[in-house]
Formats: structure tokens, C-alpha cells, sequence
């Protein structure tokens, strides 16, 4: 496992213990669900399945502080600002995404 995402995982479930997860992370389908809420503190999620496993979203934190969430585990894409509202790939997510990063969303990195 690369070395930076080994440490993700680590402080990920060093967070999960210090808040009282020690049960592990919330079922991914429990927490993203459409129209649902985003908990604030959101870190990651459990994928159930064959092959459970830990699934960390991307996040972009925003210049105002606030952070946008993308799960990107299953179709269709989700996404949501922590503590706000869940919605699907769509676009609003590129507006919200030129409003968090001040970025043009057609020329993001990766694209």
C-alpha cells in the first residue's frame, strides 16, 4: 500500500476510535442516501459486500472552510458539502465545485 494512503487509513480509523466509533465506520448505504443529510464530521463509510471495505471519499476542502464530498463508491455519484444535503452527480455539483475551489469545473485536473 503506498505509503500516503496508508496514513490516510491510519489516521481515518484513529479518528474513528477517538470519537467512539470503535465499532467501525457507518454502512456507506445508510449515510448516502439522496435528500438525506451528510453528517458534518463525515470521514468515510463501510462498503458492504464480497469484499467489505473501507471506502474514504474524495473531499476538496473549500476556501470558506466548508468541504465538499464526493462518494464515488457506486452509480450514480453522490456528492454533498458536510452537513448539508446529499444529491446526485449533476450540474449543481459543478457549480459547487467552482464555488468551493474557484476553479472552472471543464478545467479541473484530471480532465
Amino acid at each position: 500500500m503506498p505509503r500516503p494512503l496508508l496514513a490516510l487509513v491510519l489516521a481515518a480509523a484513529a479518528t474513528l476510535t477517538a470519537c467512539g466509533a470503535a465499532h467501525g465506520p457507518p454502512a456507506c448505504g445508510s449515510v448516502w442516501v439522496v435528500g438525506g443529510t451528510l453528517p458534518a464530521d463525515y470521514a468515510m463509510c463501510q462498503r458492504s459486500g464480497p469484499h467489505d471495505s473501507l471506502t474514504v471519499s474524495r473531499v476538496l476542502e473549500c476556501g470558506d472552510g466548508r468541504r465538499l464530498v464526493s462518494y464515488l463508491g457506486e452509480d450514480p455519484r453522490l456528492w454533498a458539502f458536510a452537513g448539508g444535503t446529499i444529491a446526485t452527480a449533476s450540474p449543481e455539483y459543478a457549480d459547487a465545485y467552482e464555488e468551493c475551489t474557484g476553479l472552472d469545473w471543464s478545467r479541473r485536473p484530471g480532465r
